[in-house]
């Protein structure tokens, strides 16, 4: 069993750890503003850990999906197993498709829970979902 944090959380260094949206998401629980006022409020504090981390100079351009399946196979090329079977959940689910798209031999099986489409900017439609579903089933067919 291989278990990594994911560039930017868990251990890794250096990390994105919001404290400005983790205050205004505290704060969102007692706060009685409209919805669209609490968006803003919460966009603000978005923006202000941007900032913060521009300033410590984290370079956040180097912290999205791309980045994070060329880190995951990284350490996959690094081990020695020839395939791997593969638990992901929540956005990782988005980080296992991209590595899918990028080498899809890598896999001998993949079990997403609650999948998000490898497109989550885009809204959501049954097409994506359809057009997800059908990728896993045509890997799953290449294992076979």
């Amino acid at each position: 069993m291989v278990i990594v944090d994911q560039r930017g959380a868990g251990l890794s260094t250096p990390g994105l750890r919001c404290r400005e949206s983790i205050n205004a998401f505290k704060q969102s629980i007692i706060r009685t503003d409209s919805p669209e006022d609490e968006s803003a409020f919460y966009n603000r504090s978005i923006i202000a850990c941007n900032d913060r981390l521009q300033r410590n100079n984290v370079p956040v351009q180097d912290f999205n999906t791309y980045q994070s399946a060329r880190d995951f196979l990284a350490i996959m090329d690094s081990l020695p197993y020839a395939s791997w079977s593969t638990l992901a959940t929540s956005y990782a689910t988005v980080i296992i498709q991209a590595i899918e798209l990028l080498h899809p031999r890598y896999f001998d099986r993949i079990v997403l829970d609650s999948p998000i489409p490898v497109n989550y900017q885009e809204p959501y439609t049954i097409e994506s979902s359809i057009e997800l579903i059908d990728r896993i089933l045509k890997l799953c067919n290449q294992s076979l």
